[in-house]
C-alpha cells in the first residue's frame, strides 16, 4: 500500500458524488472499508482508489435479474387486471 495515493471523506464525496456524511456513516456502521491515519488522539479515515471502488459498487448495486417464472407471473396478472377493466374511448365516452 506505501506510495498509494489515500483520499480524505470530503475528497472521495466529491470524486463520488455521494454525500459526506453519508460516507462517514457508512465508514462508522462497519459497511466500507478505509484506512486510518493519525495517533491516539485523533484518528484521520483516507480511502485508497481500491476503497474508493468497493463503496461505489456497494452504494449502486445493480438490480439482480428476475427469474422468468416471476416475470411471468406479473405479465400474467397485468393482462387479468387489463381484462377486468373496461376500456374507454378517447372522448372520455364508453363505446
Amino acid at each position: 500500500m506505501s506510495g498509494e495515493p489515500l483520499y480524505t471523506l470530503r475528497e472521495v464525496a466529491a470524486i463520488t458524488g455521494f454525500s459526506l456524511n453519508s460516507i462517514e456513516l457508512d465508514c462508522r456502521e462497519g459497511r466500507v472499508r478505509y484506512t486510518k491515519r493519525g495517533g491516539r488522539e485523533r484518528v484521520h479515515k483516507r480511502m485508497t482508489a481500491e476503497q474508493v471502488e468497493e463503496l461505489r459498487r456497494f452504494r449502486v448495486k445493480e438490480p439482480e435479474p428476475q427469474p422468468l417464472s416471476d416475470i411471468e407471473a406479473v405479465i400474467a396478472a397485468t393482462r387479468a387486471v387489463q381484462r377486468r377493466s373496461p376500456r374507454r374511448s378517447r372522448t372520455g365516452r364508453d363505446s
